[in-house]
Protein backbone atom coordinates (compact mmCIF):
# COMPACT_ATOMS: atom_id res chain seq x y z
CA UNK A 1 0.00 0.00 0.00
CA UNK A 2 1.43 3.46 -0.88
CA UNK A 3 2.75 5.52 2.02
CA UNK A 4 0.39 8.42 1.40
CA UNK A 5 -2.76 6.28 1.10
CA UNK A 6 -5.21 6.85 3.93
CA UNK A 7 -5.49 3.99 6.37
CA UNK A 8 -8.58 1.84 6.08
CA UNK A 9 -10.70 1.73 9.19
CA UNK A 10 -10.30 -1.51 11.11
CA UNK A 11 -12.57 -4.25 9.81
CA UNK A 12 -13.17 -2.57 6.44
CA UNK A 13 -10.41 -4.17 4.43
CA UNK A 14 -12.02 -7.62 4.65
CA UNK A 15 -11.68 -10.50 2.24
CA UNK A 16 -8.32 -11.72 3.53
CA UNK A 17 -9.64 -14.68 5.46
CA UNK A 18 -12.54 -17.06 5.18
CA UNK A 19 -14.25 -15.69 8.30
CA UNK A 20 -13.98 -12.01 7.35
CA UNK A 21 -17.35 -10.33 7.19
CA UNK A 22 -18.13 -7.20 5.26
CA UNK A 23 -18.54 -4.01 7.25
CA UNK A 24 -21.75 -1.96 7.19
CA UNK A 25 -19.92 0.61 5.02
CA UNK A 26 -19.02 -2.10 2.52
CA UNK A 27 -22.62 -3.33 2.39
CA UNK A 28 -23.80 0.25 1.82
CA UNK A 29 -21.19 0.66 -0.93
CA UNK A 30 -22.42 -2.53 -2.59
CA UNK A 31 -26.03 -1.32 -2.56
CA UNK A 32 -25.09 2.10 -3.91
CA UNK A 33 -22.86 0.72 -6.65
CA UNK A 34 -25.45 -1.85 -7.67
CA UNK A 35 -27.98 0.99 -7.87
CA UNK A 36 -25.72 2.78 -10.34
CA UNK A 37 -24.29 5.53 -8.14
CA UNK A 38 -20.97 7.05 -9.16
CA UNK A 39 -17.81 6.18 -7.25
CA UNK A 40 -17.68 9.75 -5.91
CA UNK A 41 -21.26 9.44 -4.61
CA UNK A 42 -20.50 6.05 -3.04
CA UNK A 43 -17.38 7.39 -1.30
CA UNK A 44 -19.20 10.45 0.01
CA UNK A 45 -22.18 8.47 1.28
CA UNK A 46 -20.03 5.76 2.90
CA UNK A 47 -17.50 8.19 4.31
CA UNK A 48 -14.50 6.46 2.75
CA UNK A 49 -11.67 7.62 0.54
CA UNK A 50 -11.74 6.73 -3.16
CA UNK A 51 -8.60 4.63 -2.67
CA UNK A 52 -10.43 2.56 -0.07
CA UNK A 53 -13.29 1.95 -2.47
CA UNK A 54 -10.74 1.04 -5.16
CA UNK A 55 -9.11 -1.52 -2.85
CA UNK A 56 -12.49 -3.01 -1.98
CA UNK A 57 -13.38 -3.32 -5.66
CA UNK A 58 -10.05 -4.78 -6.72
CA UNK A 59 -8.44 -6.52 -3.74
CA UNK A 60 -11.27 -7.66 -1.49
CA UNK A 61 -12.47 -11.01 -2.81
CA UNK A 62 -15.54 -11.08 -0.58
CA UNK A 63 -16.60 -7.53 -1.54
CA UNK A 64 -16.23 -8.30 -5.25
CA UNK A 65 -18.21 -11.55 -4.88
CA UNK A 66 -21.04 -9.84 -2.99
CA UNK A 67 -21.14 -6.92 -5.45
CA UNK A 68 -21.41 -9.32 -8.39
CA UNK A 69 -24.13 -11.31 -6.63
CA UNK A 70 -26.11 -8.15 -5.88
CA UNK A 71 -25.83 -6.91 -9.47
CA UNK A 72 -26.88 -10.33 -10.75
CA UNK A 73 -29.90 -10.34 -8.42
CA UNK A 74 -30.94 -6.87 -9.59
CA UNK A 75 -30.48 -7.85 -13.23
CA UNK A 76 -32.48 -11.05 -12.77
CA UNK A 77 -35.28 -9.10 -11.11
CA UNK A 78 -35.32 -6.57 -13.93
CA UNK A 79 -35.34 -9.37 -16.52
CA UNK A 80 -38.29 -10.99 -14.75
CA UNK A 81 -40.21 -7.70 -14.70
CA UNK A 82 -39.44 -7.14 -18.38
CA UNK A 83 -40.58 -10.65 -19.26
CA UNK A 84 -43.84 -10.02 -17.39
CA UNK A 85 -44.46 -6.95 -19.57
CA UNK A 86 -44.01 -8.78 -22.88
CA UNK A 87 -47.60 -10.06 -23.24
CA UNK A 88 -48.95 -6.55 -22.70
CA UNK A 89 -46.46 -5.11 -25.20
CA UNK A 90 -47.44 -7.69 -27.80
CA UNK A 91 -51.13 -6.85 -27.26
CA UNK A 92 -50.41 -3.15 -27.77
CA UNK A 93 -48.47 -3.82 -30.96
CA UNK A 94 -51.24 -6.10 -32.17
CA UNK A 95 -53.81 -3.34 -31.62
CA UNK A 96 -51.56 -0.83 -33.33
CA UNK A 97 -51.23 -3.10 -36.37
CA UNK A 98 -55.01 -2.93 -36.78
CA UNK A 99 -55.17 0.83 -36.22
CA UNK A 100 -56.92 2.66 -39.09
CA UNK A 101 -54.04 5.15 -39.19
CA UNK A 102 -51.46 3.89 -41.66
CA UNK A 103 -48.77 5.71 -39.74
CA UNK A 104 -49.57 3.92 -36.45
CA UNK A 105 -49.80 0.51 -38.08
CA UNK A 106 -46.58 1.13 -40.02
CA UNK A 107 -44.71 2.03 -36.84
CA UNK A 108 -46.04 -1.06 -35.08
CA UNK A 109 -45.06 -3.30 -38.00
CA UNK A 110 -41.62 -1.73 -38.14
CA UNK A 111 -41.13 -2.23 -34.40
CA UNK A 112 -42.12 -5.89 -34.68
CA UNK A 113 -39.76 -6.48 -37.60
CA UNK A 114 -36.89 -4.79 -35.74
CA UNK A 115 -37.54 -6.81 -32.60
CA UNK A 116 -37.71 -10.04 -34.59
CA UNK A 117 -34.51 -9.04 -36.43
CA UNK A 118 -36.10 -10.15 -39.68
CA UNK A 119 -33.44 -8.65 -41.93
CA UNK A 120 -30.65 -10.67 -40.29
CA UNK A 121 -32.77 -13.80 -40.25
CA UNK A 122 -33.53 -13.51 -43.96
CA UNK A 123 -30.00 -12.51 -44.90
CA UNK A 124 -28.71 -15.60 -43.10
CA UNK A 125 -31.31 -17.74 -44.87
CA UNK A 126 -30.30 -16.52 -48.30
CA UNK A 127 -26.55 -16.44 -47.66
CA UNK A 128 -26.07 -19.70 -45.76
CA UNK A 129 -27.03 -23.22 -46.71
CA UNK A 130 -27.98 -24.93 -43.46
CA UNK A 131 -27.79 -28.40 -44.95
CA UNK A 132 -31.53 -28.99 -45.28
CA UNK A 133 -31.66 -27.92 -48.91
CA UNK A 134 -33.24 -24.61 -47.88
CA UNK A 135 -36.41 -26.26 -46.57
CA UNK A 136 -36.29 -24.51 -43.19
CA UNK A 137 -35.65 -21.13 -44.78
CA UNK A 138 -38.41 -21.69 -47.33
CA UNK A 139 -40.86 -22.61 -44.58
CA UNK A 140 -40.02 -19.44 -42.65
CA UNK A 141 -40.41 -17.32 -45.78
CA UNK A 142 -43.77 -18.88 -46.66
CA UNK A 143 -45.10 -18.23 -43.12
CA UNK A 144 -44.10 -14.58 -43.38
CA UNK A 145 -45.14 -14.07 -46.99
CA UNK A 146 -41.62 -12.91 -47.85
CA UNK A 147 -40.24 -14.55 -50.95
CA UNK A 148 -36.84 -12.91 -51.27
CA UNK A 149 -34.49 -10.40 -49.72
CA UNK A 150 -36.05 -7.55 -51.68
CA UNK A 151 -39.44 -8.25 -50.06
CA UNK A 152 -37.79 -8.14 -46.64
CA UNK A 153 -35.88 -4.95 -47.33
CA UNK A 154 -39.04 -3.32 -48.64
CA UNK A 155 -40.64 -3.99 -45.26
CA UNK A 156 -37.74 -2.42 -43.38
Amino acid sequence: MPQNAPKCPIGEIGGHGEGDALSPKQWLAIELMAAGRSFAQVCARCGVDRKTLYRWRHDDRRFVTELRARRRALFDGAADRLAALLPQAVRVLSLQLRDPSERASFHAATAILRIANVKELLTDDFDNDDGDGGDAAAARRSRTGIRDIDDAEALL
